[in-house]
């Protein structure tokens, strides 16, 4: 199985790119020539092997959202877009890529770059930023591609890359079976989870786990053994309002 992802960014950028920011841009897209100098992702890693059969590290700049043309594994096709919005000021992005988990970290550079650079009706009361979704290439389910303080919260599909994110004991097969949802997931715990189940303040939960079902999720705190149920926002946080003392029953109460 490839663990290959649709990446889809929906976004307009701010009149307020500068001429080297857009050259930049524009090259990561697929656009337009390499600059002479990287300012955003500036890093390249990649391991070769030199004349002796030796491993040694080598930089080699690369775009990040690049591909153009027909996709491999999520149908349709790949596409980037930059655009002058003249009547909103703006400049408006659009992108759909095909991506893998290993890339994850390389492009949420790009990424936390774009949500610094969004227009403000990208950004929540919190202060995250949404910039579109992605979908795991089997998968039916869409999640929200979401920057919280500069991190991307990227929705993980179980697989041999997130293993350690399944509750002890369990398999992701277990888990839809008990469910009754083929297309269950694990999403990444770092996020905002409350407590909304009773009446006062909320209270802050700090997930150590939490396993997404569509629109509910299911959330072991740190240093709790209770599971609570909530609704997955699209800005990625979670309200919580039942709890079950078993994840069984609360995989059955879904």
């Amino acid at each position: 199985m490839a663990d290959i992802y649709e990446l889809s960014i929906v976004l307009n950028l701010r009149d307020e790119l500068s001429d080297d920011e857009l050259t930049e841009l524009r090259w990561h897209l697929g656009l337009g020539p390499k600059p002479g100098t990287l300012h955003v992702v500036t890093a390249f890693p990649t391991v070769e092997e030199d004349d002796r059969g030796e491993p040694v590290v080598v930089d080699d700049p690369v775009p990040l959202l690049g591909q153009h043309g027909e996709a491999w594994k999520i149908d349709g096709a790949l596409v980037a877009v930059l655009l002058r919005h003249e009547h909103a000021r703006a400049w408006a992005l659009t992108v759909r890529q095909e991506i893998h988990p290993d890339e994850f970290d390389r492009i949420g550079e790009l990424l936390s770059w774009l949500a610094a650079k969004a227009d403000d009706r990208h950004r929540s009361p919190t202060g995250t930023v949404r910039l579109g979704w992605t979908r795991f290439y089997e998968s039916d389910q869409f999640d929200p591609l979401v920057i919280r303080d500069g991190e991307v919260l990227w929705p993980y599909k179980l697989s041999s890359h997130v293993t350690t994110l399944l509750p002890t004991g369990w398999t992701l097969q277990q888990i839809r079976d008990v469910s009754g949802d083929r297309e269950a997931v694990a999403l990444d715990p770092n996020r905002a989870v409350k407590w909304v189940g009773r009446s006062g303040a909320d209270e802050v939960l700090h997930p150590e786990i939490v396993l997404g079902f569509h629109s509910l999720c299911l959330v072991k705190p740190v240093d709790d053994d209770d599971w609570y149920m909530g609704s997955l926002h699209d800005d990625g946080s979670i309200d919580c309002w039942a709890a079950y003392d078993d994840l069984h029953e609360a995989l059955r109460g879904l």
